[in-house]
C-alpha cells in the first residue's frame, strides 16, 4: 500500500502488525514497530528504532537502508549521508547496491544540492539498469528529472520523467505515474507553458486524490495554484494554497 501512495491503509496496516507482533523476536519487533512509525510519520521514533536494530546488525544492508531513508525523511540529510557512507564499506555485491545510491540522491534532494542529487541519480541508472530493477530506474530516473528541472534545464528534464512515467504505468503503478506527471508538469510551467502545466497537474491531482495520498494531494494542488497566480487570479491560488496546506497538516 505504502508503495502505491495509499498512505492511509499503510499505515492502517502497520498499526495492526505492530499491535499484532508481541510474540514475535526482540528483532523483528522493532522492525514491525519502526515500520509503523515510518508510515506514520512519527520520524524521531522511526529513526530511533532503525538505528537501534542497524546498530545490532551493522553489516544488514535492509537495516542501514531503512535508517537512512527515515533520517532524510526526518529532517536529517546529513546524518542519512554519514549512514550511506558506511554502508558502502560493506563487501560486494552489497556496498555496491543501486539502493545506496539511490538514497544517497534522496539526501541530496532535502539538501537542496541539486548536482549532487544528479550525479547519484545517474549512476543509480546505470547500475540498476545492469541488474534489470525496473521500479529502481524509474524512481532514479524521477530523481534526475527533478535535479535538471531545478538546475533549470527543463527540456533535459521532461523525457527523464517521460521514461519512468512509462515504466511506471507498465507495472500498473499509479501512484509513481501520478508523481512522474506532476513533475512533468513542473517543467511545463518552468517553460511558461501554463496551459500543460496545468492539464498535467489536475490529471496528477485526480489519481492522487484516488489513492489517497494526501501529501502527494498538497504538492499538486500547490502546483496548480501556483498556476493560478501566474493566470492572475489571486483569489484562487489563495483558496488553492489553503487546500493544499490543509493536506500537509
Amino acid at each position: 500500500w505504502g508503495g502505491l501512495g495509499y498512505d492511509k491503509m499503510a499505515s492502517d496496516e502497520a498499526k495492526t502488525a505492530f499491535e499484532l507482533s508481541g510474540n514475535l523476536s526482540r528483532e523483528e519487533r522493532l522492525l514491525v514497530e519502526g515500520q509503523y512509525r515510518e508510515l506514520s510519520k512519527q520520524w524521531p521514533l522511526a529513526i530511533d528504532i532503525y538505528r537501534m536494530v542497524f546498530g545490532f546488525f551493522p553489516d544488514n544492508l535492509e537495516y542501514g537502508l531503512r535508517l537512512a531513508a527515515a533520517q532524510s525523511s526526518g529532517g536529517k540529510p546529513q546524518d542519512a549521508l554519514s549512514t550511506l557512507a558506511s554502508l558502502r564499506k560493506l563487501p560486494s555485491p552489497l556496498g555496491a547496491d543501486p539502493r545506496i545510491d539511490r538514497e544517497e540522491s534522496q539526501a541530496f534532494n532535502f539538501l537542496g544540492d541539486y548536482k549532487q542529487q544528479l550525479a547519484a541519480a545517474s549512476t543509480t541508472v546505470q547500475k540498476a539498469e545492469v541488474r534489470g530493477a525496473r521500479l529502481l530506474v524509474a524512481s532514479a530516473q524521477l530523481g534526475k528529472c527533478y535535479s535538471l528541472a531545478a538546475l533549470g534545464t527543463n527540456k533535459e528534464a521532461r523525457p527523464q520523467c517521460e521514461s519512468a512515467k512509462q515504466i511506471y504505468a507498465s507495472v500498473g503503478d499509479r501512484n509513481g505515474m501520478a508523481i512522474a506527471t506532476d513533475f512533468i508538469a513542473q517543467t511545463f510551467f518552468g517553460d511558461g507553458n501554463l496551459a500543460e502545466s496545468k492539464r498535467l497537474d489536475q490529471e496528477a491531482l485526480g489519481i492522487f486524490r484516488q489513492t489517497g495520498n494526501r501529501r502527494r494531494m498538497g504538492t499538486a494542488l500547490s502546483h496548480l495554484a501556483n498556476v493560478t497566480w501566474q493566470e492572475g487570479d489571486l483569489d484562487g491560488a489563495l483558496k488553492g494554497y489553503a487546500a493544499a496546506l490543509a493536506h500537509f497538516q
